[in-house]
């Protein structure tokens, strides 16, 4: 087992948190976003879906590297969202 292993498991298991927190969001069985509903379904989908991935490209197909750009990959997507949205002024109200 490898650092980068090492480490994508433990930056998969955070996201797994975060996934599953804001998917029970999303449920209604927490009340702790200060998202919408459908911004706190994507953020659940990418955290749950990428954190399974780099778990799956850590230990059964034994790639480190792909298993870190999956993990950190939540983050970089939804941080460029949010720069666009701040570039292009979108807002609700």
């Amino acid at each position: 087992m490898t650092f980068s292993q090492i480490l994508a498991g433990l930056v998969s298991a955070g996201n797994l948190y975060l996934g599953t927190r804001f998917l029970l969001n999303v449920v209604g069985l927490l009340q702790t976003t200060k998202y919408g509903p459908v911004a706190t379904g994507i953020y659940a989908a990418l955290f749950i879906g990428l954190g399974f991935g780099a778990l799956y490209a850590a230990f059964w197909l034994d790639n480190g590297r792909l298993a870190l750009l999956l993990s950190v990959g939540p983050w970089v997507i939804i941080l460029a969202g949010l720069v666009i949205s701040m570039i292009i002024g979108y807002n609700n109200g």
